[in-house]
């Protein structure tokens, strides 16, 4: 394909910011973002969002306060 200065190539959403990069098991394009495929996109829009939580710290357990440097 014959490109120009202004010749932008599109992947979905993505702009491949440089391409045929060679790689040890074929040829790769940088692209400026990450793309998802749409049915991932539909299945995270339609789950609800998990509710933020706190790991509970390991010193809190039975046990585990003696194990400090004194």
């Amino acid at each position: 394909m014959p490109e120009s200065p202004d010749t932008q190539v599109m992947v979905n959403q993505a702009a491949v910011e440089i391409a045929d990069v060679a790689a040890s098991n074929g040829v790769i394009h940088a692209i400026d973002q990450v793309i998802v495929p749409i049915e991932l996109m539909d299945a995270a829009k339609s789950k609800a969002p998990a509710a933020p939580s706190t790991p509970k710290p390991a010193l809190d357990k039975p046990g585990n306060s003696d194990k400090l440097p004194q």
